[in-house]
This record gives structure tokens, C-alpha cells and sequence, in this order.
């Protein structure tokens, strides 16, 4: 059996290679990595990116607000 962390229960996303990819590559931008294994420092962490977003650290905004008027 899987050790979990701090004793919180797992979650998995199912994604699309492209997305997982496009994932990992904005958390080594933010500066996101992974901690262990082969790829610490090197790769990418979607948990840690996902963590950073929950947590307030890192915002979303939508890509094509529409800001019309109605006036």
C-alpha cells in the first residue's frame, strides 16, 4: 500500500498527455518541481501547482473576459 503524505487521501486527475504536459511545464515555470526522484528540481509538480493554486498563492484568471458594457 501507498504511504500518503501527512495522512491526507490521494487524488487523481485524468488528463490527456497534452494537458499533463502543459501542466508540468507551468509549474517548473512557477517554479512548481518536483521534490524526489529522478526528475526533483528538473520536472514539473501538477500537485504542487494545483496545492499553490488551492492555497491563494497563485491566481487564475479567465482568458476571454467579456467586459462589455451594458449601458
Amino acid at each position: 500500500m501507498a504511504k500518503r503524505v501527512n495522512n491526507q487521501p490521494n487524488t487523481s486527475v485524468v488528463l490527456p498527455r497534452e494537458d499533463r504536459e502543459r501542466l508540468e511545464e507551468l509549474a517548473r515555470e512557477f517554479g512548481y518541481t518536483q521534490t524526489r526522484g529522478a526528475g526533483a528540481g528538473k520536472i514539473g509538480s501538477i500537485s504542487a501547482l494545483m496545492s499553490a493554486i488551492a492555497k491563494g498563492e497563485l491566481t487564475l484568471q479567465k482568458k476571454n473576459l467579456d467586459v462589455t458594457k451594458t449601458n
